[in-house]
């Protein structure tokens, strides 16, 4: 059995969302742990983990909004991934993190802002993502649709999301030493786990940055 590590809740994302939402997308073979809010992160925690999910904002927990990420937590994260291991950014775990340069390059670009929720179109290029992904119809969801600053030109942006409001970045992977992180924007809403186009593109990229999936070259 795959462990997955879990870093979530705060108060405009409850923990319990998050871990209903990837109970829909984790792979046969996976379990999740999720670290409660009141425990420090540390190397032990991490070291029995195939993969972890950042899906918070920078507050401690749902009634906490004093950072939890400190430059001791940080390293421990990004020797971890470094060291072979994998991280999942989702939604909330890009947010809060902007005035850190080093956390936003780690993980390849950070939130900037939301307008209201509104209808968006997610559009998935397959031949540019390292993991497994059908070719299908855009996915149509109802979410909030992150504008993102990008850190560096390192993400393979494989997921854009459209609206209104333009179109941005929305899925990207990148490495970092030996380890492997993926970056997924949507998912404030629970409709949006839900959407089957999405829960499968979350459970492929779940088993990728665990290991499990092998890395496929960019085709064009």
């Amino acid at each position: 059995m795959k462990v997955i590590g879990v870093i979530c809740g705060d108060k405009w994302h409850p923990a319990a969302d998050v871990l209903a939402g990837l109970r829909e997308a984790v792979p046969s073979g996976f379990e999740l742990e999720a670290l409660a809010p009141e425990a420090r992160l540390s190397v032990e925690w991490l070291a029995d983990k195939d993969a972890v999910v950042l899906a918070k904002l920078n507050h401690t927990s749902e009634e906490d909004e004093s950072p939890w990420l400190t430059a001791g937590i940080k390293e421990a994260i990004m020797d971890y991934v470094a060291g072979g291991g994998g991280l999942a950014v989702l939604h909330a775990g890009t947010v809060g993190y902007k005035e850190d340069p080093t956390f936003s390059r780690f993980i390849g670009g950070v939130f900037a802002y939301h307008p209201e929720p509104c209808r968006i179109t997610l559009g998935v290029k397959p031949s540019a993502a390292p993991f497994p992904v059908q070719d299908s119809a855009d996915i149509e969801i109802y979410d909030e649709h992150y504008i993102m600053d990008m850190a560096d030109d390192s993400p393979r942006v494989f997921m854009t999301s459209a609206s209104e409001h333009g179109m941005q970045a929305a899925g990207w992977t990148k490495r970092h030493g030996a380890g492997r992180v993926c970056v997924l924007t949507p998912g404030h809403f629970p409709d949006v786990w839900r959407q089957p186009g999405y829960r499968e593109l979350l459970s492929q990229a779940l088993r990728w940055c665990a290991g499990e999936a092998g890395e496929t070259e960019p085709r064009g």
